[in-house]
């Protein structure tokens, strides 16, 4: 009996305390109901603010209004202090407008944000390799950037690439081919490993695969040039094809408007003296560069 007894009590106790526990949570979440619709307005319209703000700061940027953008920007990050894409953008935007030092700020607090961005790594590491007037120019902060970018996901082509160019500025010539090499293995449509892979052929003295090299660049310019669809207003594309909104300064890179200027050849075949001739004009400007650097 003393058994049943204590079994009894046990379950009235049970009972009890799970009869206040569904008492507190409903009292829970009747408070919930009566305190959640004055946050939710206020965070709906912080939202709806931000969004609108980030919207028309993208329409300046396709534009080109840089200026106003980056007020845009500016007011968006003011809501939003770690959003990825403003301060990825703004970065681009602070580039165009030749303030490479806010530009690097920017991703800098990106990779804050995120350690893992790769594209501000691309960013950081093409602002302090493309030569710009004003811009830093640091090879090793450049190299050791797109080195991180390439550890983040190595199946990206971009950060290979700009790998072999720092290795070409650097006058590591065996090391820039063999990025080069790797790029094409990936992307056999690129146009400036095929290019730059001709002139470094060119710097040690074989004129045939020079030449090889630049007739197939020539010829995925060309390709490429003939599959591209016509300007629209508003595009936001660079003459060379690649994206304002994602690329920023790294399309801004010293050999990239060398290897873009192919597109305007009026035929893909290259003779040799072709051949000769271009690459004499880059390594003339590349040693100017160089000797501006030192």
């Amino acid at each position: 009996m003393k058994r049943m007894a204590v079994i009894f009590g046990m379950v009235l106790l049970a009972g009890f305390l799970a009869i206040s526990v569904s008492k507190r949570k409903r009292h829970a979440a009747d408070d919930d109901v009566q305190s959640g619709p004055q946050i939710s307005a206020q965070h709906k319209n912080e939202i709806r603010r931000f969004w609108e703000v980030y919207r028309r700061a993208t329409g300046f940027m396709r534009q080109g209004a840089w200026q106003e953008a980056a007020a845009d920007y500016r007011q968006a990050l003011s809501i939003d202090p770690g959003h990825e894409d403003s301060l990825y953008y703004l970065g681009n935007v602070m580039f165009e407008l030749n303030q490479y030092d806010d530009a690097v700020s920017m991703w800098r607090q990106l990779i804050e944000v995120n350690p893992l961005s790769t594209r501000a790594h691309i960013q950081l590491g093409a602002v302090h390799s493309c030569g710009a007037q004003g811009a830093p120019f640091d090879l090793e902060i450049a190299e050791r950037e797109f080195q991180r970018a390439h550890s983040i996901n190595k199946e990206e082509t971009g950060p290979v690439l700009k790998l072999g160019e720092v290795y070409l500025l650097k006058g590591q010539r065996e090391q820039a081919l063999t990025y080069f090499a790797t790029a094409m293995q990936t992307n056999a449509k690129s146009i400036e490993a095929q290019y730059l892979t001709g002139y470094l052929e060119w710097q040690r003295g074989d004129r045939q695969a020079a030449q090889r090299a630049l007739q197939q660049a020539a010829r995925l310019s060309q390709a490429k040039l003939s599959a591209a669809a016509p300007t629209r207003e508003g595009d936001t594309r660079t003459p060379g094809g690649g994206p304002i909104l994602t690329e920023g300064a790294s399309r801004r890179s010293f050999f990239a408007r060398h290897w873009m200027a192919l597109k305007t050849w009026e035929r893909a075949e290259v003779s040799v003296p072709m051949m000769e001739a271009e690459y004499k004009k880059l390594d003339q400007q590349l040693s100017l560069l160089i000797k501006d650097a030192e």
